[in-house]
């Protein structure tokens, strides 16, 4: 077994503390949250470099690591500004427990794909803002996720799981949309920095792929939804629907793309 695998076994075990705790309600104490989402980040970010640092790797399991990598140091940044985020572990550590376990069985399977960096410095960029745009949206689906869950645990008229574990609507709805704006904005530079990439590679812009198309897609379903909610003042569970298909848009453009190519067509 290989040394990549045996990382990616661990960084599945690591995340797994996190996932439990937060699932049975245990992290009423900061300090234990903190102490399980170090052990959960360090093992995909080591997993992230041992894939990474000698050359660029664009296939599906170095995304799905990548993502998890980007994913739990951002929601550190967030659980800190907003001692409500820290709920939203219940939804988003088994969430990115399940991707880990994914990506280590993609592993079997998928071919790699090393990417060639011929404009380095707007590479980087594009790719720093794309990670970082898709890291964010994914905690920001989680909160949508948890609006949807608690208004129906409040339509019903009862104490569920959901209404136990995870923030109230107003704060799950304030989340989202602070986060949803620096999302929005990291999307448009992504697309952006990926335009001129595209452009000093080949002299077109955009060239209309699954990936820039259903990118696009993901970014104009989620302008869309900030201009209604700024209009009209949407909210609840018909703005998390928005959220929630923007996010998949997004995850059909990123993983989705590589799936259907490194393991459908591979």
């Amino acid at each position: 077994m290989s040394t990549i695998a045996l990382s990616e076994i661990a960084a599945v075990i690591g995340l797994l503390p996190l996932s439990i705790a937060a699932i049975r309600g245990q992290l009423q104490r900061p300090i234990l949250f903190w102490l399980l989402l170090a052990v959960a980040a360090i093992g995909p970010i080591s997993v992230v470099w041992q894939m990474m640092h000698a050359q660029w790797q664009a296939g599906l399991v170095a995304s799905l690591w990548l993502s998890i990598a980007a994913t739990l140091p951002l929601y550190a940044v967030v659980a800190a500004a907003n001692r409500q985020a820290i709920r939203l572990s219940a939804l988003l550590a088994p969430y990115l427990l399940l991707v880990a376990l994914l990506a280590t069985l993609a592993d079997w399977f998928a071919r790699t794909e090393p990417a060639m960096l011929t404009s380095i410095p707007w590479f980087a960029a594009h790719i720093l803002l794309a990670v970082g745009s898709y890291a964010l949206l994914t905690i920001t689906a989680v909160a949508a996720l948890a609006v949807v869950l608690q208004e129906r645990a409040m339509k019903g008229h009862r104490r569920d799981w959901a209404s136990e574990r995870l923030p109230s609507v107003s704060a799950s709805e304030k989340l989202q949309q602070h986060l949803l704006w620096i999302a929005a904005i990291l999307m448009a530079a992504a697309l952006a920095t990926g335009a001129a990439n595209e452009f000093l590679e080949t002299g077109s812009f955009l060239l209309l792929t699954h990936k820039i198309l259903l990118s696009c897609l993901a970014f104009l379903v989620i302008v869309v939804f900030l201009v209604l909610h700024q209009a009209t003042g949407l909210r609840g569970r018909l703005a998390a629907r928005w959220l929630l298909t923007g996010y998949l848009l997004l995850t059909l453009a990123y993983p989705g793309v590589k799936f259907v190519r490194d393991i459908l067509l591979s």
